[in-house]
């Protein structure tokens, strides 16, 4: 299969996992990084109208997303859909799910810990599910990133699970899941197992993402 297609796949896996997780037509999530609603979409169809939150720093993604909503007549179920970062304020708005795809895998600890500070009061009770690169080879304890040679940010960043735990446990937060792949078998067994494609849905060595959940300390 083309990259592409293994791409369109993931969304399909990332909605199993959800549900699998106990995601229900009622319940509000927060989509980060949403893009140009690559999940957005499939989470907008499914949730009650009004539930579904969705932002990225990006406003060509964002007018995309917007464009797709309209498109596939969507618009009655009222999603939010907004440009802005990790600095956004949602006020009173309580979620019970923060989906997250690859976004952690492009900033470092200090901006993660930026979205846990900031949206505290909204997901403090969330389930909040993101994809990284958190399988640094052995002997590598905290963090590793690589910078775009012209803008300097961060284009793949990975981290030890332990590293990021520890990190999260200082604000509050702590990693309860690191074996969340194991959901994707369904959609891997429609791939067809030993592909290129079933490595990336479900990690498997150093350079593909694997998924981990994310709570608040009890």
């Amino acid at each position: 299969m083309t990259s592409y297609k293994r791409f369109t796949l993931v969304p399909q896996t990332d909605m199993d996992l959800l549900k699998e997780m106990g995601l229900k037509p009622h319940h509000k999530v927060l989509d980060i990084g949403c893009g140009g609603g690559r999940l957005g979409n499939d989470l907008i169809s499914y949730l009650d109208k009004g539930n579904y939150y969705g932002f990225d720093k990006e406003a060509h993604w964002i007018e995309k997303f917007r464009l797709d909503v309209t498109l596939n007549a969507l618009s009655h179920k009222d999603p939010t859909i907004d440009m802005g970062d990790f600095t956004l304020n949602y006020k009173d708005v309580k979620f019970d799910f923060v989906y997250g795809y690859s976004v952690f895998s492009h900033v470092d600890i200090t901006v993660i810990k930026q979205f846990f500070n900031n949206f505290n009061d909204n997901i403090k009770n969330a389930k909040i599910v993101v994809t990284g690169y958190f399988n640094l080879p052995e002997g590598e304890t905290e963090q590793r990133g690589d910078r775009h040679v012209r803008s300097n940010e961060y284009v793949r960043v990975k981290y030890n699970p332990k590293y990021l735990d520890k990190c999260l446990n200082e604000i509050g937060y702590t990693v309860t899941s690191t074996n969340l792949n194991d959901v994707y078998d369904l959609t891997l067994n429609k791939i067809g197992p030993g592909t290129d494609e079933g490595t990336f849905i479900t990690g498997g060595n150093n350079d593909n993402q694997m998924v981990i959940l994310i709570e608040a300390k009890k």
